[in-house]
């Protein structure tokens, strides 16, 4: 086999669980803070200290609770935004 076909057998699989992740994520940051009011500067610039400004440095999930109340990302905001549970 070779070194091309591999990295595609291991590499898809994960891209799509990384993009299905961040899906998760998104949806959760949306419904917690922007849905109210998606143009809020305050939202957005708490958006922008508490997740975009650390960059590399400490773990994203830490960033991410912080941004999202002290909680970690839920699935329910995603899943109620393609219709798969109701609100």
């Amino acid at each position: 086999m070779h070194l091309q076909c591999t990295i595609m057998e291991v590499g898809c699989p994960l891209l799509f669980l990384t993009f299905a992740r961040s899906q998760v994520i998104s949806a959760d940051m949306f419904a917690t803070r922007f849905e109210g009011n998606c143009m809020s500067v305050e939202v957005g610039m708490a958006y922008r200290e508490e997740v975009l400004a650390p960059g590399g440095t400490g773990k994203i999930m830490d960033h991410l609770k912080v941004f999202l109340g002290g909680r970690a990302p839920q699935q329910e905001p995603f899943l109620r935004s393609r219709g798969i549970i109701k609100q």
